[in-house]
C-alpha cells in the first residue's frame, strides 16, 4: 500500500471516527436529559406518596375521633 493510500484511508477513517463521535454526544445529551426527566418524575411520585400518606392520616384520625365523640 502507498503512502498516498495509507493517507487517504487515514482520513477516511478519521472522518468516519468524527462522524461516530457527534453520534455519541447527541445520545449522551439524549440519555442525560432522559435521566433528568425520570429523576422529575421520581421526585412527583414521592411528593405524591407523601401527600397520599398525609390524607391517610388524616382520615384515619378523623375516623378516631368520630367514633370517640358521638
Amino acid at each position: 500500500m502507498s503512502t498516498q493510500d495509507k493517507l487517504t484511508h487515514a482520513e477516511v477513517r478519521c472522518q468516519s471516527l468524527a462522524a461516530e463521535k457527534e453520534r455519541l454526544k447527541s445520545t449522551e445529551a439524549r440519555l442525560v436529559s432522559e435521566n433528568e426527566m425520570l429523576h422529575r418524575n421520581q421526585q412527583a411520585r414521592d411528593q405524591l406518596v407523601i401527600s397520599l400518606e398525609a390524607i391517610q392520616v388524616g382520615t384515619r384520625l378523623l375516623g378516631y375521633i368520630c367514633r370517640v365523640v358521638p
